[in-house]
Parts: C-alpha cells; sequence; structure tokens
C-alpha cells in the first residue's frame, strides 16, 4: 500500500507541473502496486491472520486514493499526444487511465 501511495503521491506532483508523460508512468506504477494489496490479504486470511485491521486501512485508503484522483482528474487534459525527441508521438489518453485507477480502487 505504501508504495501505491508513494506513486500516487508522484503522479499528483508531476501532473501539477504539467509533466504528463511521467505523471501517467507514475499512475501505471500506483495501479500496479495497489492491484497487489487486496489478494496480499486475501492469502494472509487464508493463513489464518486476522486482517480485519488491515482491511479497513485499505478501504480507507482506497476512498483517499479515489478522492485524490478526482482532483487529479480536474488539473489535466483529457487526452494529450506526447512527443518524444527521436520517435513517434504517443496519445496518452489521462482520463482514461484516471477512470481506470478509480475502478481499480472501487472494486474492493
Amino acid at each position: 500500500m505504501k508504495q501505491s501511495d508513494k506513486y500516487l503521491v508522484e503522479a499528483k506532483t508531476l501532473f501539477e507541473y504539467k509533466q504528463y508523460f511521467l505523471g501517467y508512468k507514475a499512475l501505471l506504477l500506483s495501479n500496479k502496486f495497489f492491484k497487489n494489496v487486496n489478494p496480499s490479504l486475501i492469502q494472509a486470511s487464508r493463513n489464518g491472520k486476522n486482517i480485519s485491521e488491515k482491511r479497513d486501512i485499505l478501504l480507507s485508503a482506497s476512498n483517499k486514493h479515489i478522492e485524490e484522483l478526482e482532483k487529479i482528474k480536474k488539473m489535466i487534459p483529457k487526452q494529450l499526444e506526447w512527443k518524444p525527441e527521436k520517435s513517434k508521438a504517443t496519445m496518452l489518453s489521462l482520463w482514461v487511465l484516471i477512470e481506470d485507477s478509480i475502478k481499480l480502487r472501487k472494486k474492493l
């Protein structure tokens, strides 16, 4: 969870500074780590661990992430054409990534 938090904060900061490509990558990392949290809790529960406190923390963190993602969505363009120096341009669908991130966190 800490890694997911860390990369979400990084993404928000990068988006604030209009570093959209780097923010996009940081948000992808946040999602990757967030996806791993719930399966880890389920596995711990299967091993006889009491996860009720950790589950509450996860739900609270999920709600806070959703709140922050909604704020990020208001400050970024819907999509952006990213043009690296020596490569082909890539279209970044920023809002689609934000919506996918929110859906991931609502699955709990």
